[in-house]
């Protein structure tokens, strides 16, 4: 392991997360011994006091210098530590431009807000080589937003059928007026309305992901539901010939059948923006996120990098004698913690002495909890989740220790799976355990195949029909 004064602190926003953390492991693997909470705290300790043990023994203070990094309170005393210790702080530049205060505005500044890579060869350069310093950052470093082109490519393969929708549809609905589909608010009122849900649909099918207000699950929604019309369309012509788009409104159909190509590409688009997300799982993507919002398995560690941490398995190995505190209405996961504590050779007491191992799901009891708050000084506390749960910041004391994450089953005790620890604010997130999570994503896209097939297997005879039939009835309810 690399000396204190070898170190560099990675200073971040619990919102840039996963950028820190791609930051770390690609410093590491580049011989730069890169320190981040997360991937060095044991379960069980002190984060504040740890943190700044950690800055005064580093070498070097990266912060990322992100919108959410400058207004969060513990960022700012991590960064006032460090300049009070005398350390080297580099600020990177991420997301969007900033204002910095003055304290921060001498010291040297890289920007990461377009592609990664070659900025971290810089950065990699400039920790390495002591003599050599990137330009101060000044009041308001960079020059406008910067989308890194991961982010850029997937935004276009959102708004380009939003567009060709709107290009297919626009002449007709000048054409009637707005008044036409929403009586009673006139012409204005009406436009006012189409342009207000126009927009709102926009910002949450595309521009809220320029916001980093999209997760990845939603993403992936998002840009099935923009493909879907073009395909469903491309289908029921390929079906039906001319016939699938008779019954559409005003001159769209005939515009459908004049571009007919271009309704192919748009409904491509998407689908292969998601395949590209699935298969290569580009890393700008991930480090765009905001925590807990994108899938675990785009975390991609460099190879032979580990935390110095232990992993939740190998904490839980590590106890010998232990007494286990939790609310009565905890009981049955408590058994069930007893046991998988028992089979790793652990022994409980009722002996003070022994290691406190503290159990918390969504039934625990706040009351019981402020009860409970003295534990917050053993250093020795154990704190283990085995459900979602949500605390409020009046529990700091639960809120500034590192946690052993057991809401997706047992982990055996020789695991090393989780190699990238959790964050403690993700618990409040749900997560199923393995069966149940395949259970429900099954019926979740059966239920998606069967309202597809009832909508492309139905004739156009039934569709365009006024009055609802059985097989329409039928494709509603799937």
């Amino acid at each position: 392991m690399a000396t204190g004064d070898e170190r560099v602190f990675i200073s971040y926003s619990r919102r840039d997360y996963y950028f820190a953390e791609s930051l770390t492991l690609q410093l590491r693997q580049r011989g730069v011994a890169a320190w981040m909470d997360v991937l060095e705290l044991q379960p069980g300790a002190d984060w504040e006091a740890a943190l700044f043990e950690a800055i005064d023994a580093c070498a070097a203070f990266v912060l990322i210098a992100s919108p959410a990094a400058l207004a969060s309170g513990p960022v700012q005393r991590e960064w006032q530590r460090a300049l009070a210790m005398g350390r080297r702080v580099l600020l990177l530049g991420w997301h969007r431009r900033v204002h910095l205060p003055a304290e921060l505005q001498g010291c040297e500044w890289l920007d990461f807000r377009g592609r990664f890579r070659p900025v971290l060869a810089r950065l990699v350069q400039r920790l390495t080589v002591p003599d050599v310093k990137a330009s101060p950052a000044g009041p308001r470093p960079g020059h406008g937003p910067v989308l890194p082109p991961a982010v850029l490519s997937v935004l276009v393969a959102l708004l380009l059928p939003i567009a060709g929708y709107a290009f297919a549809i626009a002449p007709d609905a000048a054409l009637d007026g707005p008044e036409d589909f929403v009586p009673g608010l006139g012409r204005a009122g009406s436009a006012a309305l189409f342009a207000l849900f126009g927009l709102g649909l926009v910002w949450m099918l595309s521009l809220s992901l320029v916001q980093r207000r999209m997760g990845m699950t939603r993403l992936m929604l998002c840009l099935a539901f923009v493909s879907a019309p073009f395909m469903l369309t491309a289908w029921k012509v390929l079906r039906e010939g001319a016939a699938g788009v008779a019954q559409m409104h005003g001159q769209v159909g005939q515009r459908v059948l004049e571009h007919l190509p271009w309704v192919w590409l748009l409904a491509a688009l998407p689908l292969l923006a998601m395949a590209w997300i699935v298969l290569a799982r580009p890393p700008g993507l991930l480090h765009w996120m905001p925590t807990g919002k994108a899938w675990e398995r785009m975390r991609r560690p460099g190879r032979g990098l580990r935390p110095s941490a232990a992993t939740p398995a190998q904490a839980l190995a590590a106890v010998r004698r232990y007494r286990l505190l939790h609310d009565p209405a905890d009981a049955p996961l408590a058994d069930s913690l007893r046991a998988l504590l028992a089979g790793q050779g652990a022994q409980e007491q009722a002996d003070p002495s022994a290691r406190p191992v503290l159990l918390l799901s969504n039934r625990t009891g706040r009351d019981w909890l402020a009860r409970h708050e003295q534990l917050g000084a053993d250093p020795a506390l154990l704190l283990v989740v085995g459900s979602a749960i949500g605390l409020p910041s009046t529990l700091g004391w639960l809120w500034s220790r590192q946690w052993i994450d057991l809401r997706r089953g047992s982990l055996p005790p020789s695991s090393t799976a989780a190699l990238l620890p959790t964050l403690p604010e993700s618990v409040t997130q749900l997560r199923l355990p393995a069966p149940v999570a395949r259970l429900h994503a099954l019926l979740c896209a059966l239920a998606v195949l069967l309202g597809l097939l009832g909508y492309l297997t139905t004739p156009a005879a039934v569709t365009a029909a006024d009055e609802a039939s059985v097989p329409m009835l039928a494709g509603a309810l799937l």
